[in-house]
């Protein structure tokens, strides 16, 4: 694994220049894997440009993130709480996170969501001290940034920290 090839792809010099790094097993993960969910709604709803220059706003959001610390039997009606009581602008948001995580309120209950509560809710997680995601990119790409150092790393650091990571992880594994 240490001499795999790891730039996988580069579209040469230019502002729309494109990187691909990966090493041979993330790109069988990837290839194995039936579904890759991307999700731009935030800014598609045009909330990121608000989110990102208005605190109060971005502290509104984050009301949102933090319905996957409550109880499961709960979030239910702490979205509806929550629903009431944020400023119309995050209507949409709001719409879109009931449809895809809570349900549609119906007269006799909630839809199905596309995204159970069970499957992102972070509650039980948290009170074992467990991993409190999900999604294995992001803790990795967590951790990568610890190691990274650097908020814009050239090129050069970059691919180091990488090769770093990579040697960490290698080492983690012969251990197991």
């Amino acid at each position: 694994m240490r001499h795999d090839k790891f730039l996988q792809f580069g579209s040469g010099p230019g502002g729309n220049r494109l990187i691909i790094f990966s090493s041979t097993d993330q790109l069988k993960i990837l290839e194995d894997t039936e579904e890759v969910f991307i999700d731009e709604t935030f800014k598609e709803l045009g909330l990121k440009n608000a989110y990102e220059n208005d605190s109060n706003f971005a502290y509104d959001v984050n009301k949102i993130a933090a319905l996957a610390f409550l109880q499961p039997s709960e979030v239910s009606q702490g979205f509806d709480e929550l629903y009431l009581s944020l400023p119309p602008i995050l209507q949409p948001l709001m719409d879109y996170f009931e449809d895809t995580y809570i349900g549609r309120r119906r007269p006799n209950g909630r839809g199905t969501p596309r995204f159970p509560i069970e499957l992102w809710n972070m509650h039980q997680r948290t009170i074992n001290h467990s991993m409190r995601t999900n999604n294995f990119a992001e803790a990795w790409h967590r951790r990568l940034n610890s190691v990274i150092l650097y908020q814009h790393p050239s090129l050069w650091i970059f691919i180091e920290s990488i090769q770093k990571e990579q040697n960490l992880c290698s080492l983690s594994d012969s251990e197991d």
